[in-house]
Parts: structure tokens; C-alpha cells; sequence
């Protein structure tokens, strides 16, 4: 079992290593939807930013809230066409 920094740890490599894996790719490589109805690299990313947000906020309310009202979010709602 890891450790609290551990995981901490671990959670702010994340950025790191997602920038580490999109560097040097084309702006056409990252729009590319290789396979039809999935998502491109760039909306992977930008869904990524969302849920942290979405996930941030949600850690906050059961943090300071005695019972948070957790609300859902629809992922696929700001996905470009």
C-alpha cells in the first residue's frame, strides 16, 4: 500500500507526464480522431482540466460541508464536433 505522500506524490507527476507524452505532436496529431466517434488527444486533455476542476470543487464541499450536495457533470457536454 503506498503512503499519503506517496500518492501525493505520484498525483503531481501527472501533469508532468501528460505533458511529457503530447510534446512535440503536430497540432493535426492532436485533433485527429483515429478512431471515428472517439475523442481527439486535444478533447482527452481539455476533459482532463474538467474533471480536475469538477473533482477539486467536490473534495472541497466534503471537506468544509457536513452533508455536500455532490453534483454529477456530463463529460461528453463541451466535446467538439
Amino acid at each position: 500500500m503506498s503512503t499519503p505522500s506517496a500518492l501525493i506524490d505520484s498525483y503531481l507527476e501527472g501533469p508532468v507526464t501528460l505533458r511529457e507524452r503530447v510534446a512535440g505532436l503536430s497540432t493535426e496529431q492532436v485533433k485527429a480522431r483515429p478512431v471515428p466517434g472517439k475523442w481527439s488527444i486535444l478533447e482527452v486533455v481539455c476533459h482532463l482540466v474538467d474533471s480536475e476542476q469538477a473533482w477539486c470543487h467536490r473534495m472541497k464541499r466534503v471537506i468544509a460541508e457536513e452533508r455536500p450536495l455532490l453534483v454529477g457533470y456530463d463529460e461528453t457536454r463541451f466535446v467538439g464536433s
